[in-house]
């Protein structure tokens, strides 16, 4: 709840303001599906069926979708604010330092860490599958 009075307080800002525009509508489709699972989470959706098999899927297809806005919110980033000519001094990096700023190629850097949590979860989802499959041949 502390999250959405934040939120409402800064939707012009946020939101509502043409510079950006289609990052800010990139984070707000990665923050509502965020918001969205956290409330599957809490109360489970009539969605969720009994099979195991089931929810495993919808786990599959939830991971996704939060890998794939994740990665496409850090590549509108580096398309709507272009700081292709930034340099930082040497050792700073714009996420880490008060006084450097993002460069592209660090948002770019970004959007493959962010595939590369997907491929991650998928890897899981994937070892999970397998075990329960394994466990049921050795029944």
């Amino acid at each position: 709840s502390l999250l959405l009075l934040c939120l409402l307080k800064h939707t012009p800002h946020l939101f509502l303001r043409w510079e950006g525009y289609s990052h800010r509508l990139a984070g707000a489709c990665h923050l509502s599906w965020l918001l969205f699972g956290t409330s599957f989470l809490l109360s489970p959706s009539p969605l969720v069926s009994s099979s195991t098999t089931s929810w495993m899927y919808q786990c599959v297809m939830y991971d996704i979708i939060l890998g794939v806005l994740g990665t496409l919110t850090t590549l509108t980033a580096a398309r709507d604010f272009p700081h292709r000519r930034i340099t930082n001094a040497p050792g700073q990096s714009g996420t880490l330092s008060h006084v450097a700023i993002v460069t592209q190629n660090e948002m770019i850097e970004h959007s493959f860490y962010q595939g590369l949590n997907l491929v991650q979860a998928l890897y899981l989802h994937g070892m999970s599958w397998w075990n329960i499959h394994r466990g049921e041949e050795e029944s």
